[in-house]
């Protein structure tokens, strides 16, 4: 008897292992291709795992889940021509930015990874990875933030990997639609700015720009007026 007990108690150990393992946690996280038309970029992400219905913003989309992760897609111009290094160091700087634990840079591309702040800015809270590639000419560069709870790990840890090799940088997917604003009599055309308004609730036609999830004011890149 104590035998059997043994060889089921194994099993179960087994079974339980296998049910909550990081593989069998993500083993359909229901991938789908995000393709940015305006600025030609692109991105594999996990749906199933958020949700939350979509919002367009941030020059691309946000998403997500009852569980507390959060998915920020996004693009937009790179005033300056910054390199990695210069960005990398400007996102690193952030208030919400607690501790930066992984930094990998390269000429097109980069990823910083580590926890956000928790309350009053003195304990880390949030698991946070980003991950920006940039167009050949660098004018442009898109990227993701994923967030999630520490107590997540099991369930995103495994994806970002998938994520992070199917970026593809602006200008993959439409090279010909980035092109600046028109502008007409001096001012911003009519079509551009309704674009830019329906698609950013921080857009400010004064400054042609809007607030991205980082904090940062950057331009708005859309279509201009036919």
């Amino acid at each position: 008897m104590r035998t059997c007990l043994r060889a089921f108690s194994g099993c179960v150990g087994i079974l339980l292992s296998f049910i909550f393992s990081p593989g069998a946690a993500t083993a359909d996280p229901g991938w789908r291709l995000y393709a940015d038309s305006t600025l030609g970029y692109s991105l594999v992400y996990p749906a199933a795992l958020f949700d939350g219905a979509p919002v367009q913003e941030h020059g691309g989309i946000t998403l997500t889940s009852s569980g507390g992760a959060r998915l920020y897609i996004f693009g937009g111009q790179n005033p300056g021509l910054r390199s990695s290094e210069a960005v990398a160091r400007h996102l690193s700087g952030a208030d919400e930015i607690y501790e930066v634990t992984y930094r990998r840079l390269a000429q097109s591309w980069l990823v910083l990874s580590g926890y956000l702040a928790g309350s009053g800015q003195r304990s880390p809270a949030e698991i946070f990875y980003e991950r920006i590639a940039f167009a050949p000419d660098r004018n442009f560069l898109a990227g993701f933030r994923l967030v999630y709870p520490p107590a997540q790990r099991a369930l995103f840890d495994p994806i970002i990997r998938t994520m992070g090799r199917s970026l593809k940088p602006p200008g993959s997917e439409r090279t010909a639609s980035i092109a600046p604003p028109a502008a007409t009599n001096g001012g911003l055309s009519v079509g551009h700015e309704a674009w830019c308004r329906h698609n950013y609730a921080t857009y400010d036609a004064a400054t042609d720009s809007f607030l991205r999830f980082d904090g940062t004011r950057v331009p708005c890149v859309g279509p201009a007026q036919q």
